[in-house]
């Protein structure tokens, strides 16, 4: 199972929004994959990047709730059954503004990152095209 993670961060420099992605894998206690960072020195910047969970799927989220709570206070969950979101705007890392997850349902034979293929929105649902 992997989550999605978004950092919403006020950070004027790519760098500094690293340095606040170095404190979020430190309370994840959990590596990071895909890492991603876009914005500008005037809105600040967004990260987003993976987490592997392993295990099965109630005891990893239960795993996830648990790093939720040394993130931040307050969150937000929906969609308990696949896939679960979660989100807080009262981070416990200063310089974070918002925080987000979503958990990823696609197969791993399938890249989401692929033009053709990943999640795509038809309608008020979404299905897994290509794989």
């Amino acid at each position: 199972m992997k989550i999605r993670w978004t950092l919403y961060t006020n950070a004027n420099t790519e760098k500094n929004a690293l340095t606040l992605l170095s404190r979020v894998r430190r309370c994840l206690e959990a590596p990071v994959a895909r890492v991603s960072v876009q914005g500008d020195r005037y809105s600040g910047h967004m990260v987003t990047f993976e987490q592997p969970l392993a295990g099965e799927r109630p005891r990893a989220l239960y795993a996830l709730l648990l790093q939720n709570e040394r993130l931040g206070n307050s969150w937000v969950l929906s969609a308990v059954s696949a896939p679960a979101r979660g989100w807080c705007n009262r981070s416990k890392i200063a310089g974070i503004q918002q925080l987000e997850w979503q958990e990823q349902v696609w197969p791993e034979s399938v890249d989401p990152t692929q033009e053709g293929e990943g999640l795509h929105v038809v309608g008020e649902r979404e299905e897994i095209i290509g794989g």
